[in-house]
């Protein structure tokens, strides 16, 4: 049976480990230490932020800048639409308008609002709300406590009382305006209060306001493709204007791959980082002959079909060209739900908890440290967004990305993500290998086999867990204040349990006689409220490996 105690970037040493293994891993720091010790050096050093360099868009910000801050008819335009197809950079533009220094002089509060395809109005409401008043915990659980219509009642008056700007990005349907209009004045004409809106559909801007702005972003021309490039790709690999031969005939199957990409900025910085770990010409040149095969011959400036192509293809590419170390962390990202944000830590240890992450020979580094080396990897490949990577950092993922991640993750029986915002009551193949269900920030992964009879309609897996044949079984953020214990141990086939992250919030757990007969593997991950755990004679009779991070 072992203990291990992971945190503040610290792994100890395994209990009962031989004398002789000791010294070797002692001999090992020695030879490594200043390896390890640069490492950390430059993850201090080094850290993604948001990026400030944004390449075509210079007059776009400052029309939309204009509108929201127009002083002469400052009543004229509630509602400003961004549309566009996804990765044509409607997020970026309207962040970079938020954080405007003449928008944010001239509101007094200010709100974003990620809208996904399943909108919880509720927590949309909340939020912005929130983001306005910056409430006391007192406060906060006034606002939890009011009925629907008193919350949008308070926060429709409070942008008819203040100067307000809230950003809706990524509203799918006019459904899901009608469902927060209710909270906004923009039928009013004696408000200051303005909204901007992201979407990709125009039907939706104009549901919104029919007497609203609607900006729609260009695709990049050349110059501004090469530029954005260039950017991007100086910042994870060489420049690819440098003037040996072989630069320069990069250079050229750049700026053809480039014509593929069809504009669309997500496209291209995801095509340049999948160069950024290419560095033979004869890589560049296959790269090219697969970006070609993936998204066919077209007029880019005419047909939208190979507009779509253009990012789907390269989205594509970018996941088959992941080494295998590195395809399950990204997959894995699929059992979060849209518009999510990931605590860069948090998703450290749970990639280690999934036994994802090992250490390589010859070097002594912690898991921590590979699982974050890791996923610095997926930035630079521009496969995962963050506003700053670093272990207290956070990271999200583009939806379009996302869909790619789910696709994956299905289609390769990883993981089936179900949404339970939704009622779900549709029968799971018998050899999908995790099922991550989702109700907000709240998430079970069921690892394994499951049997032909079991329907994930909300809470059924509660009702009778002997269904669950094997093997493995992950809870994660549940936020159950009873203990789960008494019901676990009763899955007769069970093999691997993992515990962490608030699944469960009281501080006594226990089990009983004869409970878990065949779990072999048992990890508790940061049980901060967990006190005592009492286990009886003749529990857990097979396990073989403890482990707790705490």
């Amino acid at each position: 049976m072992y203990l291990s105690n992971t945190g503040c970037a610290m792994q100890r040493e395994l209990i009962n480990s031989s004398s002789e293994r000791k010294k070797s891993i002692d001999k090992a720091d020695e030879a490594s230490s200043s390896y390890v010790q640069k490492q950390r050096q430059l993850r201090q050093a080094y850290s993604y932020v948001e990026d400030n360099h944004v390449v075509g868009f210079d007059k776009d910000i400052q029309e939309l800048v204009a509108l929201l801050t127009e002083k002469e008819n400052p009543r004229k335009h509630k509602v400003i639409s961004l549309c566009g197809m996804g990765g044509l950079g409607k997020t970026t533009l309207a962040r970079k308008v938020y954080q405007h220094p003449q928008v944010r002089t001239h509101f007094d509060c200010y709100a974003w609002a990620s809208i996904s395809q399943q909108c919880n109005r509720r927590d949309v409401l909340e939020g912005i709300l929130f983001g306005f008043i910056f409430p006391s915990k007192e406060r906060r659980e006034e606002i939890k406590n009011l009925s629907d219509v008193e919350l949008a009642r308070e926060l429709h008056n409070f942008q008819k009382q203040n100067k307000c700007l809230v950003v809706l990005d990524d509203i799918w349907t006019p459904t899901t305006w009608d469902l927060l209009k209710h909270a906004f004045p923009t039928t009013q004409g004696d408000t200051h209060s303005k909204i901007l809106l992201t979407t990709r559909k125009n039907d939706v801007a104009l549901h919104a306001d029919q007497h609203g702005y609607i900006h729609e972003p260009h695709f990049l021309n050349e110059e501004e493709s090469w530029e954005l490039f260039q950017n991007k790709y100086s910042s994870t690999g060489t420049d690819p204007s440098n003037s040996n031969v072989d630069e320069k005939s990069k250079e050229k199957l750049a700026l053809e791959m480039l014509r593929k990409c069809s504009g669309l900025p997500l496209a291209i910085i995801v095509l340049a980082g999948l160069l950024s770990k290419k560095h033979t010409l004869y890589d560049w040149e296959l790269m090219k002959e697969n970006v070609i095969r993936c998204i066919g011959q077209g007029d880019q400036q005419h047909d939208d079909d190979l507009k779509y192509r253009s990012v789907s293809g390269v989205l594509g590419l970018s996941y088959s060209e992941l080494t295998s170390h590195l395809k399950p962390c990204f997959l894995y990202l699929a059992r979060y739900a849209e518009d999510v944000t990931i605590r860069v830590k948090w998703f450290c240890h749970i990639l280690i908890a999934e036994g994802f992450i090992w250490l390589r020979r010859g070097c002594v580094e912690t898991l921590e440290d590979v699982a974050y080396d890791w996923l610095s990897e997926l930035v630079e490949r521009s496969m995962i967004q963050v506003k700053q990577m670093s272990l207290k950092g956070r990271i999200s993922i583009h939806d379009l990305m996302r869909e790619l991640c789910l696709s994956k993750a299905q289609e390769e029986n990883f993981l089936h993500s179900i949404d339970c915002r939704n009622q779900w009551e549709e029968p799971i193949e018998t050899n999908v290998r995790r099922v991550s269900i989702y109700n907000n920030e709240r998430i079970l992964i069921i690892d394994g086999m499951l049997s032909n009879e079991i329907y994930l309609a909300q809470r059924n897996w509660e009702s009778d867990p002997s269904k669950i044949t094997r093997m493995k079984l992950k809870l994660f953020s549940l936020k159950l204040e009873d203990d789960p214990m008494p019901t676990l141990e009763k899955l007769p086939k069970l093999r691997v349990l993992v515990i962490g992250y608030e699944t469960f919030i009281g501080d006594e757990m226990a089990c009983s006689r004869g409970g878990f007969p065949r779990l072999e593997s048992l990890q508790l991950i940061f049980m901060k409220n967990l006190k005592e755990w009492k286990v009886e004679m003749s529990a857990l009779p097979r396990l073989a490996y403890l482990c707790i991070h705490k």
